[in-house]
């Protein structure tokens, strides 16, 4: 009923806030976690019947969740762990350096350097080994 989409939405309205409250002191910038809040307000107030409140509840939580760990890798991690990680997750793509540096934030000049100390390969050189290695992993998988 009406009431009870009512109260459903003031429950998610009060989680949001502990949550948006939580990322803060887990070091998220405070102007981009009101506007993560503002957005799931909108969305929240937009929808005519929730759902599944469980459901619902669960998916905030995952968002918030993406948005810190996102956050996080993107802010904290060495430089060579980020390229490593945006490898790892694009490997199914055509990956530049360009594309590497828009999507870390990080001049394309101290990519291969970064990336080189530490794993004695460039980034087009880890590429093609990870790229040799899933398409071995796909054969495998298909024999079986």
């Amino acid at each position: 009923s009406c009431t009870t989409s009512r109260l459903e939405k003031n429950y998610l309205i009060s989680y949001i806030a502990i949550l948006n409250r939580a990322v803060i002191q887990w070091g998220y910038p405070v102007s981009l976690a009101f506007k993560v809040h503002h957005e799931l307000m909108k969305e929240l107030e937009s929808i005519k019947k929730i759902p599944t409140f469980s459901q619902v509840l669960q998916g905030i939580t995952w968002y918030y969740f993406q948005t810190i760990k996102e956050y996080r890798t993107t802010n904290f991690l060495p430089l060579h762990l980020r390229i490593k990680s945006y490898i790892n997750e694009h490997i199914g793509e055509n990956i530049t350096l360009n594309d590497i540096a828009s999507a870390l934030h990080a001049s394309k000049k101290t990519l291969n350097p970064a990336f080189k100390k530490e794993y004695k390969l460039t980034i087009t050189q880890f590429i093609r080994q990870r790229k040799v290695a899933v398409a071995k992993e796909l054969l495998i998988a298909c024999e079986s």
